[in-house]
């Protein structure tokens, strides 16, 4: 794409040319981006120690207003939404 920009100049002052994938380590915030990712791999971090954790990886198995739950090794582990600081989708 770079290369086509330069030969029809369609930018007379010098750039450079980024790509990016938006979204992705973005946090999962609205209702459709947790049903999107149901069943896909996610990462949490939260407030508060659960089971004696603050950072889970795990299948998004379900959610609701007040809570997710995730599956990690057959065990089912749910979280308050209001002690999730942060959940995204998680990258091996």
């Amino acid at each position: 794409m770079s290369d086509i920009l330069d030969v029809e100049d369609y930018i007379d002052d010098a750039y450079i040319l980024e790509v990016s994938s938006p979204g992705l380590t973005r946090p999962l915030k609205k209702e459709k981006d947790f049903a999107r990712s149901i069943g896909k791999l996610v990462e949490v971090k939260t407030f508060v120690k659960i089971n004696g954790f603050k950072e889970f990886e795990g299948i998004l198995t379900a959610y609701d207003e007040e809570s997710i739950t995730i599956t990690i090794d057959d065990e089912d582990i749910v979280i308050a939404r209001k002690d999730i600081s942060m959940i995204r989708l998680a990258f091996v």
